[in-house]
């Protein structure tokens, strides 16, 4: 559904309800600032602009340092998010997770397109509801990581100093510092020069 209507954009419409603001019960809303936040970076030019959505993700409580360069199509749906200089966001980059979940990206960082962060899961219910109670985690990428399109990396996990990691890899541990990663298996991870 498009949210265009005669040449100017309308709000998307949620008929009687509202949107959900929480996943869970009990979980604190997104709240106003992130609101904001979605709606202003989707009016931003995608690879321009890179100040003024650097202003609007601060003011919607977010850590951007004023050298990182987020496209406008980034998600952000995680409260305590951390960007170092010289850090480039990639179009389509999303991050989700729960109230005290964490997300960090050291300086000069080059994060690729559709890149997907899970700083939140849940634990294993019972038969019933196999999802159980959600929990929290963080995902720490250090200074000077290149993640490679489509990478989903899924917290608890942290990529070392100057890795790589491969396009469309799946990170589920820990990488080591200034190791290329392809996969879980240690044939798949192999060391690089500092």
């Amino acid at each position: 559904m498009s949210n265009r209507h005669q040449g100017r954009l309308v709000p998307p419409r949620y008929g009687k309800e509202t949107p959900p603001a929480s996943t869970r019960p009990g979980e604190p809303a997104m709240g106003s600032r992130h609101l904001l936040l979605r709606n202003a970076m989707r009016l931003t030019p995608n690879t321009r602009g890179f100040r003024l959505r650097q202003v609007i993700l601060t003011a919607a409580g977010l850590e951007v340092h004023r050298t990182a360069r987020v496209t406008a199509s980034a998600s952000f749906l995680i409260r305590q998010v951390s960007i170092g200089p010289d850090t480039f966001v990639g179009h389509h980059f999303r991050a989700y997770g729960g109230p005290t979940s964490r997300m960090e990206i050291g300086s000069g960082c080059a994060i690729g397109p559709d890149v997907c962060v899970l700083a939140g899961t849940h634990e294993i219910g019972q038969a019933d509801q196999r999802a159980g109670a959600g929990r929290s985690t963080e995902v720490i990428i250090e200074d000077g990581c290149w993640i490679g399109g489509r990478a989903v990396l899924v917290g608890p996990c942290r990529i070392g100093h100057g890795s790589v990691v491969a396009a469309g890899a799946i990170v589920r541990a820990d990488v080591p510092p200034n190791a290329l990663y392809f996969g879980p298996r240690p044939t798949d991870i192999r060391p690089l020069t500092p």
